[in-house]
C-alpha cells in the first residue's frame, strides 16, 4: 500500500530538473511583447517576431543572443533566471513569494523599454520611428497555470522549512 502511494506522489509532482527544461523552451518561445504602430504590428518572442502588415505576415526566425545581445541581456536574461528559480522553488530552497517577486522584475525591463520607445511620440506624435510596445508577461502566466496544476512536492515532516510559505 505504502508502494502505491509513494508511485502516486512521484507522478503527481514534477521533477525540478523538468520544471527548468519546461520554462526555458517557454523562455524562448513565448512571446514577451506587442509592439505596433499605424503600419506594423510585431509579436516578438526569444527565437521568433510574427510581423504583421498591410502587405501581409512574416515570421521571422532569430538568433537573439547574436543579433540582439542587449535585448537578450535584459529580456532573456531575465527570463532564465525566473526559470532558475522555479527550480529552486521545486527543489524547496525558495519561497513562493519571491518566485513572485523575481517574475514580475524580470517584467520591468520591457516596461521601460516600451516607455523609453514611447516617449519620442509624446513629443511628437507623427513620429514615424516609434512603436508603442506592450509587454506580455506569458512566462508568469504560465507559471501560474503550472504551479497550479504540478504544485511542488509536499515537505516532510522531519524537515524544517517554514519559511518557504512565509511572506517575508
Amino acid at each position: 500500500m505504502d508502494n502505491e502511494n509513494a508511485t502516486d506522489i512521484q507522478t503527481r509532482f514534477m521533477k525540478p530538473e523538468k520544471v527548468t527544461v519546461i520554462f526555458i523552451m517557454i523562455s524562448l518561445s513565448a512571446p514577451y511583447q506587442i509592439a505596433y504602430s499605424s503600419s506594423l504590428l510585431a509579436i516578438a518572442a526569444m527565437l521568433w517576431v510574427l510581423n504583421v502588415t498591410s502587405l501581409g505576415f512574416s515570421i521571422d526566425v532569430q538568433n537573439n543572443f547574436y543579433w540582439y545581445g542587449t535585448s537578450f541581456f535584459f529580456i532573456g536574461l531575465p527570463q532564465f533566471i525566473f526559470s532558475y528559480f522555479m527550480y529552486r522553488f521545486y527543489q524547496k530552497r525558495t519561497s513562493k513569494s519571491r518566485l513572485i517577486h523575481v517574475g514580475l522584475i524580470g517584467t520591468l525591463p520591457i516596461i521601460f523599454w516600451g516607455i523609453m520607445n514611447g516617449l519620442p511620440r509624446l513629443w511628437d506624435p507623427y513620429y514615424p520611428y516609434g512603436f508603442n510596445m506592450l509587454p506580455i508577461p506569458v512566462i508568469l502566466i504560465f507559471a501560474y497555470l503550472f504551479l497550479k496544476r504540478y504544485s511542488p512536492p509536499p515537505i516532510k515532516d522531519d524537515e524544517t522549512h517554514q519559511w518557504l510559505d512565509s511572506d517575508k
